[in-house]
């Protein structure tokens, strides 16, 4: 979860999530645009992030910051993992390397519960 007037997301989480994509194939990379007030996202800005003027991977725009809210986020970039179990991590935190992610998927998640409300889609 980012947003694009956040600078650690944009200069940071979002790189790193490109790098997962490249580096570990079996991650399916998804951001999710949280929108606030007079900070929401549009396909065009949204895309403006990327030097490519495309996005990399799928990103959804959070309306109204009803994902970030039902996260009980405090604040971006927030990082999920999820295994076709479900969601097994919550952090603020990227893990660094595929070994850190698998020692996240050992854990018990707070998220087991969790569904996803219906997002739009860029």
């Amino acid at each position: 979860i980012y947003n694009n007037d956040c600078l650690g997301c944009t200069g940071r989480a979002i790189p790193l999530a490109y790098d997962f994509q490249q580096k570990y194939p079996a991650i399916q990379v998804a951001g999710i645009h949280a929108d606030f007030v007079n900070r929401e996202g549009t396909k065009e800005n949204i895309k403006n992030v990327f030097t490519s003027g495309e996005n990399p991977f799928p990103i959804y725009i959070d309306e109204g910051h009803k994902v970030y809210d039902q996260l009980e986020s405090e604040g971006t970039p927030q990082w999920i993992l999820i295994t076709e179990k479900g969601p097994i991590n919550l952090s603020a935190a990227a893990p660094r390397d595929w070994k850190e992610i698998e020692k996240l998927m050992k854990q018990k998640s707070p998220l087991d519960d969790f569904t996803l409300p219906e997002l739009t889609i860029d």
